[in-house]
């Protein structure tokens, strides 16, 4: 099914694709885990949000959202997982640049987004294990003439914080908190434009004894991606290309079995961020 003219359930991708796709996903999405400092109680870490790790032109980082980014407001580090392993990876909060490319009037509603800047010697340190996803690259195509939204896999990548444990500590560690990343399948199911920015809304359906999170926060600031592919269901069927499209931002209730989960989308991200954070790094 390279030609696209067939659709499908996500519920038919098989075992196989998902977890390749995830695999890939995972390598380009951390948690951002905001380590504070109490005297006498020393340190301890929570999770503030989702980002995805990505570069402009010289200039590498993590996109997220304002509301995530703001919270780097006192003297703290920022960790961020890279590996699934036991491993501490932070960066002190002075050596971070926080771009606020926008402030969302209200906290829940667009637009909201940030990007935060990486020193360029911690972003090569941080590249042997992740990736940086080039906004240039895809910039034109994502701009001009995207993958029809009925074309391709839809995949939100995240950290909720519903699934994060505390465990017992390890390795030199007093606190070892485990965060386990999410790159759920589905599909994109409304588009629109307010103000400048565009966005996207999926919805997600809770039927039964239902694995999916009761809520979904953590994965703001996460990663929506279009995952292309060759092949079908029927057969044989296998990631293409990996395209970020969007950021996620914000969760409705539940209603009737149902919530959407709010994105922005790909003028968002490769007009309105990328102008920024471009002027910011030239």
């Amino acid at each position: 099914m390279t030609d696209h003219e067939d659709c499908f359930l996500t519920s038919d991708l098989p075992e196989s694709f998902i977890q390749l796709a995830a695999h890939v996903l995972h390598s380009y999405s951390p948690a951002l885990i905001k380590i504070t400092f109490r005297p006498g109680s020393g340190d301890s870490g929570r999770l503030i949000g989702s980002g995805t790790f990505v570069s402009v032109g010289k200039c590498f980082g993590v996109l997220t959202v304002h509301h995530v980014a703001r919270l780097i407001n006192e003297l703290c580090e920022i960790g961020f997982t890279i590996v699934e392993s036991l491993h501490r990876v932070t960066i002190d909060w002075r050596q971070l640049q926080v771009l606020h490319i926008a402030v969302p009037p209200v906290l829940g509603q667009g637009p909201d987004l940030a990007f935060i800047k990486i020193p360029w010697e911690r972003a090569l340190q941080i590249s042997h294990y992740k990736h940086f996803y080039n906004l240039d690259f895809d910039r034109e195509e994502m701009l001009s003439s995207p993958p029809p939204a009925h074309s391709t896999v839809w995949s939100v990548c995240g950290v909720p914080d519903e699934l994060t444990l505390e465990g017992p500590p390890q390795g030199g560690f007093l606190q070892v908190p485990a965060f386990y990343g999410l790159c759920g399948m589905g599909g994109a199911n409304r588009f629109y434009e307010e103000g400048g920015f565009d966005y996207i809304d999926s919805w997600v359906e809770y039927k039964g004894n239902d694995p999916r999170p009761s809520t979904f926060g953590g994965i703001s600031g996460g990663g929506l991606w279009q995952v292309t592919y060759e092949g079908s269901p029927a057969g044989t069927i296998s990631p293409r290309r990996y395209l970020l499209a969007g950021i996620p931002f914000a969760e409705t209730p539940i209603r009737d079995s149902r919530r959407s989960i709010i994105y922005h989308g790909t003028k968002s991200v490769y007009e309105a961020a990328h102008a920024v954070i471009e002027a910011m790094c030239a």
